[in-house]
């Protein structure tokens, strides 16, 4: 089975259609068995949560659902700092994965809600081996973006720049962040001043700090 992570605010009716494409295109391209695991708040309505279901349904495949504020109630308390529209809140619940998400899972893909489409099939990323790491990214370089150009966390030497990792398509390894006592949620709030004064890219300054030497 291959796992596939989503996470997003249910709030604005419409924007549902933006991730459904993007599980679309994923059971379009893929062979095998896949799992769709979104990870939202209160907001889903549904209406939005009956047609997804009824989108993995047309493709004969499965996906399941995570109430962040059911299962890690204290998000909005450490994420309150962030939680205007504009920063992306839903991005930030990816970070309670090894919590929210049943234990037996030991590996996901996550892609960002907003702006990913797949058009392969999606065992080739699945297949990377990431035993030894919390993660697989890409750093932004091979994406043709220069972090030392705009960010205070690569201009200050915090992070290096052929090393800051995009976050919108990444493999996590579960079973090692479990192993490791990762906690992302608490982490967030405990950041150093000094690093939490430079994020500009929220959630992707968060992880950067976390892995931006061991991916």
């Amino acid at each position: 089975m291959i796992h596939v992570c989503y996470s997003f605010q249910g709030g604005n009716e419409s924007y549902a259609k933006i991730p459904g494409v993007s599980i679309a295109s994923i059971f379009e391209n893929t062979q095998k068995p896949v799992t769709i695991h979104i990870i939202h708040d209160n907001n889903l309505s549904s209406d939005n949560h009956d047609k997804f279901v009824y989108l993995a349904g047309q493709y004969n495949q499965q996906i399941k659902f995570y109430n962040i504020e059911n299962k890690v109630p204290e998000v909005k308390y450490y994420f309150e700092s962030v939680s205007d529209s504009l920063k992306m809140i839903g991005a930030f619940y990816r970070l309670t994965m090894t919590e929210i998400l049943p234990s037996e899972i030991e590996k996901i893909i996550y892609l960002d809600s907003s702006d990913t489409l797949v058009n392969l099939d999606i065992e080739e990323l699945w297949n990377i081996d990431v035993k030894n790491y919390p993660c697989a990214a890409i750093p932004e370089v091979l994406n043709g973006a220069m972090p030392i150009s705009f960010h205070p966390l690569v201009q200050n030497e915090i992070i290096q720049n052929d090393d800051y990792l995009n976050s919108g398509v990444m493999i996590f390894n579960l079973k090692y962040l479990r192993e490791n006592n990762f906690a992302y949620i608490k982490d967030f709030a405990d950041l150093p001043p000094e690093y939490k004064n430079m994020i500009i890219l929220f959630d992707q300054d968060v992880l950067n700090y976390h892995f931006s030497k061991k991916y």
